[in-house]
């Protein structure tokens, strides 16, 4: 049972054909080719429909070449082959198919060129048709959460002062003469605690005597973060971020007042080298390179979205002088370049869990340049600042018992009882992303997000309302819930043939499919003719998500238990996430995803770990707070716990 959890946990990282992660250049020889000729050691690929070009090595995946020119098709296997998701047309130069091509490709589609982009070595110049929505990875991004009403009591302070100038009389230092302007003017703090980078010392005598010695000092407790030319106390800002597995949000506030003056999101670029954390944690430890390139990517995104913020806003980057960030204990170790290797084995341990600060040069963080950062605590293994986030701001006030759950790739789960708090992380997978299933896709324009049963028939609804080109997270529930209700779908999870369903309308019944002695059923049927696909859920859909909602509902139960509580005595159940916010409810009770207790206690909180990361950046008290919270939650491992084995198994039927 032990090796069964830690199989689970640590998702076999080699994939499930044993195919190492790290990705190394075959040499032409092995490969049976020479690329033409014994002196050429690169090829050219031109990336259509942008007609990109790029010279690459001899033997290169095209994964690797699209990233040389910057697009970063997303792999959700981490590139080992496995999940079919990284497909792209070779018009010209296709490599010979690999048998996992001819495993997850229909010999169609390989006869029109059809390769995966992670498995094809190009071996000859070639030209690469990359469909737009793999160039950059979209979805509907979730930024909104439910807050909650705070005093606005930033760490950073600015005050504006007129500094005594210098003279024979008064031969006091620069730096002496204005912190003690300073503290004459206001005390921060004890004038032997405050410090100031010797990049400001060295600035200092040009921006005194330029300003004519009156300036605005920027501190962040007894740290001097910048001295100012005239009077800028009106122009006080900070930036909350959430690093997410999937997406990365960020929110400018204005610290005068709290209020949220531009927000700016976007795909982690991290989904291009594997949709969840294990994927990441190998692609880090297997290549020599694989840290750099995952904190370079988080770095730049960084970067761009608070450029962004700070351009919808009219805000100057200099005057953005705090900046928070959370997100579970894989994503900050990746945003502070810290070694991941850990993290992905037992027992599971972080490098550092308290609190980081750090000033924004430091990271490579460069558009906010003056800001200092902190970097929320994670309580233990998997459970990271995101949750202590979401306990911060929905869990911490006066509630005896209550439930919290952000259900994503890495599902927090928080159990609160009295005095008494523990949490967990499940290892749910990225089915709820569309990963792995067969049709699957993010929430964007053509993802199904809704299906119901109608009089006669199924009915699905499309986000965008064009042509379905695939099933969000959302939509699979409802439809495996809708299929539970049908009777097509058992217990166990098995569907079953239309010969067995005599009972049903034709309408639905002509929907169930046998393929390769399989079945399927049709959700939407498409026009191939016009380029919709028609989309199906297969078993092993079903399967993937049978996975992902008993390690869920049992990580539930298992805290539950250990506070001593059933389901029935919670107050409240808060669901956070993206997509918590639009779950459907009942049909996430129908398949035993939520434990069956009344709607109204139900909160769909949204952008809970965000939201938190924002109290903590207006509110120096809350900033306390996350520290004293990460201290005295209770961490459950899961993968050791038998009471969880015991439950994953239970909760696999409907």
């Amino acid at each position: 049972m032990s090796e069964f959890m830690r199989n689970m946990r640590e998702g076999n990282s080699k994939g499930n054909n044993g195919l190492e992660i790290n990705r190394r250049f075959d040499s032409a020889a092995a490969s049976g080719t020479n690329c033409g000729s014994a002196k050429k050691s690169t090829v050219a690929v031109y990336f259509d429909p942008h007609r990109m070009k790029v010279d690459v090595p001899c033997g290169m995946t095209a994964l690797e070449a699209a990233r040389c020119v910057g697009i970063n098709i997303e792999t959700p296997c981490g590139g080992i082959g496995v999940c079919g998701k990284c497909k792209v047309r070779f018009t010209s130069g296709a490599p010979k198919p690999t048998e996992q091509e001819r495993a997850l490709l229909s010999d169609s589609e390989i006869a029109l060129g059809y390769r995966l982009a992670c498995r094809s070595r190009i071996f000859f110049d070639a030209v690469v048709f990359v469909p737009e929505e793999l160039w950059h990875p979209s979805g509907r991004i979730l930024i909104a959460g439910v807050a909650k009403e705070i005093s606005v009591k930033p760490l950073i302070q600015k005050r504006f002062v007129k500094v005594p100038e210098p003279s024979l009389y008064d031969e006091r230092g620069d730096w002496e003469r204005l912190t003690e302007a300073l503290w004459d003017d206001e005390a921060v703090c004890p004038l032997d605690e405050l410090s100031a980078d010797i990049g400001l010392l060295r600035a200092l005598p040009r921006t005194l005597r330029e300003a004519q010695f009156e300036v605005t000092v920027v501190t962040a407790g007894s740290r001097m973060l910048a001295v100012e030319n005239s009077d800028t106390t009106r122009m006080t800002y900070g930036m909350a971020f959430d690093i997410g597995t999937t997406t990365v949000v960020c929110y400018l506030a204005d610290l005068r007042n709290g209020i949220t003056l531009a927000t700016a999101s976007a795909i982690n670029p991290q989904v291009a080298y594997g949709d969840d954390i294990i994927s990441r944690i190998a692609f880090a430890s297997e290549r020599d390179d694989g840290l750099k390139l995952l904190n370079e990517a988080i770095v730049s995104t960084v970067n761009e979205l608070a450029l962004r913020a700070c351009s919808e806003a009219g805000v100057a980057t200099e005057h953005v002088y705090h900046a928070t960030f959370v997100g579970n204990t894989c994503m900050l170790h990746l945003l502070l370049g810290l070694d991941v290797t850990q993290l992905g084995r037992a027992p599971y341990v972080a490098v550092v869990q308290s609190m980081v600060e750090l000033r924004a040069c430091e990271l490579g963080i460069t558009a906010i340049p003056n800001a200092v950062l902190h970097v929320l605590p994670c309580i233990g293994g998997f459970v990271g600042a995101d949750a202590v986030a979401m306990i911060l701001l929905h869990l911490f006030e006066d509630i005896d018992a209550a439930l919290a759950i952000d259900i994503g790739t890495n599902t927090e789960v928080v159990v609160k009882h009295g005095d008494r708090v523990l949490a967990a992380s499940a290892a749910a997978g990225p089915a709820f992303e569309g990963a792995r299933i067969k049709h699957g896709m993010r929430a964007a324009d053509g993802a199904i997000y809704s299906v119901k049963v109608g009089s006669d028939d199924l009915h699905c609804m499309v986000i965008g309302d064009v042509p379905a080109r695939g099933i969000c997270g959302t939509g699979l529930i409802d439809a495996v819930a809708a299929l539970l209700e049908l009777g097509i779908i058992d217990e166990s999870g098995r569907m079953r043939r239309r010969s067995e369903l005599h009972f049903l309308p034709s309408p639905i019944a002509n929907r169930l499919v046998e393929r390769d002695n399989d079945v399927e059923f049709v959700l939407s049927y498409g026009d191939e003719a016009k380029g919709n696909p028609t989309i199906v859920l297969t078993q092993r859909d079903i399967r993937q998500l049978q996975l992902a909602k008993a390690s869920i509902r049992a990580a539930i139960e298992t805290l539950l238990k250990l506070v001593g509580i059933t389901c029935d005595v919670l107050q409240a159940v808060y669901i956070a996430g993206a997509f918590g916010t639009f779950i459907p409810k009942e049909s996430a009770m129908r398949i035993g995803l939520l434990p069956p207790i009344s709607l109204e206690r139900i909160h769909s909180v949204g952008n809970a770990a965000g939201i938190g990361a924002k109290l903590a950046l207006i509110n120096e008290d809350e900033l306390k707070r996350a520290e004293l919270i990460a201290r005295s939650v209770r961490h459950v491992e899961l993968g050791t716990n038998p009471t969880y084995a015991e439950a994953f198994f239970e909760w696999m039927r409907f």
